[in-house]
């Protein structure tokens, strides 16, 4: 078995150019009921249907998006991408089976933030999707 980093993984988003240098969310969770049965003293664990969180993609800011960013933000809420998170070895060669979330749909659109007496900060642009779990 062989550990890896977070930096060995390549994450994009179906029809938007270049990749992201951050993937949050995608986690699956649910709930669960508890319950007795009539006269029973061991619990009965029933579990509900799983949900999946949002994700969320950020990356530097790079002056040629801005055309394609506008265009996300008009169509927030209408927009779906299929989102694939591809393992990398330690050559940065693509290795194993990707996780890819498809039809997700784009809930969000940050653009950067601004800061004149900053020069040392990055601007950052944020993409958040809802997605209902793997391919």
């Amino acid at each position: 078995m062989t550990n890896s980093t977070q930096n060995q993984f390549l994450t994009t988003a179906g029809g938007i150019p270049r990749t992201w240098e951050t993937m949050t969310g995608g986690q699956v969770s649910g709930e669960q009921v508890k319950y007795r049965n009539g006269g029973s003293i061991k619990e009965e664990v029933v579990g509900t249907p799983p949900t999946w969180s949002d994700i969320v993609l950020t990356r530097g800011f790079d002056i040629a998006d801005l055309e394609m960013l506008r265009k996300l933000a008009k169509n927030c809420n209408k927009t779906r991408h299929t989102i694939t998170k591809q393992p990398l070895d330690a050559n940065m060669i693509r290795k194993g089976k990707p996780l890819v979330y498809p039809y997700c749909l784009l809930k969000g659109v940050d653009f950067p933030d601004t800061n004149s007496n900053s020069t040392s900060d990055r601007g950052m642009v944020t993409l958040t999707f809802a997605t209902n779990g793997l391919a």
